[in-house]
């Protein structure tokens, strides 16, 4: 019985090590289009919104604050065109 549990295990572990090793392979969507703070964010027609307060590649988010509120646009939406940072979302699609 003892192994048997082993040789269960070491099957589990081997078929998850692929998987870990493309997932350190990839580079993250913040990480591939240089995201920062203080970078200028714009929305999908190209107006300014604001500057990027912060960027959480964890959580895929970018926030910024707009009239004195805090809002959150989702990295996958995210595109750097002439330096800005834009959004495909509209802002009344934010919530602005």
């Amino acid at each position: 019985m003892m192994k048997t549990s082993h040789l269960v295990i070491a099957a589990g572990a081997a078929l998850m090590m692929p998987a870990v090793a493309l997932a350190a392979q990839e580079p993250t969507a913040a990480a591939s289009l240089d995201l920062r703070r203080h970078q200028l964010l714009v929305d999908a027609e190209g107006g300014r919104i604001a500057r990027i307060a912060s960027v959480d590649e964890a959580a895929g988010i970018v926030t910024f604050i707009y009239r004195m509120k805090l809002y959150q646009v989702p990295i996958s939406t995210l595109s750097v065109v002439d330096g800005k940072v834009q959004t495909s979302l509209t802002k009344k699609q934010i919530g602005l």
